[in-house]
């Protein structure tokens, strides 16, 4: 047992201690290894950090552990119960700061894209120009549902049906020769046009 109170504990060689190694500040510029060749198990207050980095580093507290960039959080991981208040999630961007999270792929550097600044989501690129844009086709089993105008700024392919409920309207445009611009509408399921599709002959 050696119990140093106030001053520093060095070696130039290796140092073997058989227990247990307490202390408010221990470095080593080499290998720190265990008696079984690893550690076992680390007990830390609640910080991990390097040295001359002071604003980079790990924060631990009570089942939440926070990974800190030049002061910005950028991972916070959060497990505090299982209860239906509780917070159970893996969060990005804890702080709100302007920082991208990139997801690469096997083949794909831009896989999933979100850019904090602003507030946009990339599938297949990094610099989206709507809340979420997507660079390649997307395939849905199911309905999809827009509370807004559906727009294509190329062509469309409908395998099934197209309906319009209740109240609205489709529009058919074309500046050049084939077909005119042309309405339908549909009222309580009645619907009416006065061309409905005109075709250049």
């Amino acid at each position: 047992y050696v119990d140093i109170g106030y001053g520093n504990l060095s070696a130039s060689g290796d140092m073997y201690i058989l227990g247990n190694i307490t202390g408010s500040n221990i470095s080593a510029s080499g290998d720190v290894i265990g008696v079984t060749g690893s550690f076992d198990y680390l007990d830390i207050g609640q910080y991990v950090g390097r040295k001359g980095d002071p604003d980079t580093f790990i924060n631990f507290t009570d089942d939440d552990i926070n990974l800190s960039v030049a002061g910005k959080t950028a991972i916070d991981i959060t497990y505090d119960g299982t209860g239906g208040g509780d917070t159970r999630e893996i969060t990005f961007n804890e702080a709100g700061e302007d920082f991208d999270v990139r997801i690469e792929g096997d083949s794909d550097t831009n896989l999933l894209f979100t850019n904090a600044g602003t507030d946009k989501v990339g599938i297949g690129t990094n610099s989206p120009g709507e809340k979420l844009e997507v660079a390649g086709n997307i395939s849905a089993s199911s309905g999809v549902i827009t509370g807004q105008d559906l727009a294509a700024a190329r062509d469309a392919t409908i395998g099934r049906n197209l309906t319009v409920t209740n109240t609205g309207s489709f529009s058919f445009v074309s500046a050049s020769a084939g077909i005119r611009t042309s309405t339908i509408t549909a009222t309580a399921g009645t619907v009416a046009g006065s061309s409905i599709i005109t075709i250049d002959a």
